[in-house]
């Protein structure tokens, strides 16, 4: 265990009262199961602890630098010295929470191109529901659904950016025209049938050579993937997705798969619900949606109701003259 104070590596580091926050500093280890803040998704918090002094260590936040995770924090009791074995908590609480959103911003993204692409082609009218069918191998194939090589210019939703926090889930794509309220609730239903369905989600590192023939595959353009690199799919297991990439002709299988190292959920049924909160124009070319998961979805639709209810309230004393 090493302790960096953004100036040095530091001996020691012991608790301190200090409101402003300038006690922080950095504590690194040789292994972590902390999550650092990458691919769009904020770090994780915790409590690093010296199990034969007690001291503790609370960890605010988790940044990577170079080969490096840093458990970013103060002491909030105890002193902590160079070399001491600590045992790593994580907040999985909070854990869980992140990984309904970074789940379901996977399921976004699935949703808004099948949704997109499908209204395109079929002369503009929304729909969350493809022709779908089960192949030899027991895998949904969507028959509405496009190959990547039958995309014509302007046609795909490409992913500009992402950010995965607590509460909610923030996706920008390339898009010049809004999304219209059919729009919006077809690609609720199609995350919300996804959640109804159950789905496993399945992840698996694979050679980027063979990742990256897999039919329906979402890549961030322009990033830099390692290889091997991993492989998350929400609906079909890895192994049958790449058999699938190899035969004489792949079809496009219905489900959420993207190249990313994030945490995710076990399975769709885990965000419980889906909502989009809003969706605007934040660049030229580029469209935003804001996104709830889980207890955040159900809270965004109860503050809604109450909203709705306060203004038919108001309406109605209006109409009838009596004064709020």
């Amino acid at each position: 265990m090493a302790i960096w104070d953004g100036k040095r590596f530091a001996p020691e580091v012991t608790a301190v009262a200090s409101p402003t926050g300038e006690n922080l500093v950095a504590v690194i280890l040789d292994k972590t199961c902390f999550y650092a803040e990458q691919g769009g998704q904020i770090g994780d918090v915790g409590r690093l602890v010296d199990l034969s002094s007690q001291a503790e260590f609370e960890v605010v936040d988790s940044q990577k630098s170079g080969d490096f995770i840093l458990h970013i924090g103060s002491m909030s009791k105890g002193t902590l010295r160079e070399g001491t074995e600590l045992v790593p908590a994580v907040d999985y609480v909070r854990r869980f929470k992140l990984a309904q959103h970074h789940t379901g911003t996977h399921l976004l993204n699935f949703a808004l191109r099948e949704v997109l692409i499908r209204k395109l082609r079929s002369g503009g009218k929304a729909s969350a529901n493809g022709d779908k069918r089960e192949d030899t191998n027991g895998i949904r194939i969507c028959e509405s659904c496009l190959n990547e090589k039958e995309l014509e210019d302007g046609e795909d939703i490409q992913q500009k950016g992402s950010l995965v926090e607590v509460k909610r889930l923030r996706f920008d794509y390339a898009g010049e025209k809004p999304l219209e309220n059919e729009d919006i609730i077809a690609v609720e239903n199609v995350v919300k049938d996804c959640i109804a369905q159950a789905r496993p989600v399945h992840y698996k590192e694979v050679p980027l050579e063979q990742a990256m023939k897999i039919p329906g595959l979402r890549a961030v353009f322009g990033e830099v993937y390692p290889d091997p690199v991993r492989v998350v799919s929400v609906g079909e297991d890895i192994e049958s997705l790449v058999a699938l990439a190899d035969s004489s002709q792949p079809e496009t299988p219905f489900a959420s798969i993207e190249l990313c190292g994030g945490t995710h959920l076990h399975n769709a049924s885990q965000l419980s619900d889906f909502c989009i909160l809003s969706e605007e124009s934040v660049a030229k070319g580029v469209r935003r949606v804001v996104a709830a998961a889980g207890d955040a979805a159900f809270e965004a639709r109860k503050e809604l109701e109450e909203l709705e209810v306060r203004k038919l309230e108001k309406q109605m004393m209006h109409e009838t003259g009596d004064s709020p």
